[in-house]
């Protein structure tokens, strides 16, 4: 996604709150929903903006948006969380 703008000037992309997925055997991944529900005001722009904040380091290190054609993984780096370490998989633009 491109929304929101602060976040995908960062990143070069976003996560599309419209197509999600999240594999709830991963005790991370419940660990992490607190930090990155709260506050939700509007989901898009609120999840994108909580991931941002829990640092996450995308392989390729800059997204591509509309010109991507694989998937992107990232990982969340804040230090100290029972996350730490969580992968985060962004689908490729042109597969959907």
């Amino acid at each position: 996604g491109s929304s929101p703008g602060d976040v995908g000037k960062v990143w070069g992309a976003t996560v599309c709150m419209g197509f999600l997925f999240f594999r709830g055997s991963d005790p991370r991944v419940r660990s992490a929903m607190h930090e990155l529900t709260t506050p939700m005001r509007e989901d898009q722009s609120d999840f994108n903006r909580n991931l941002l904040r829990q640092h996450v380091r995308w392989d390729e290190h800059r997204l591509t948006y509309t010109a991507s054609t694989r998937t992107s993984y990232g990982t969340i780096e804040q230090p100290n969380r029972t996350y730490t370490g969580l992968r985060i998989a962004m689908l490729a633009h042109d597969k959907f």
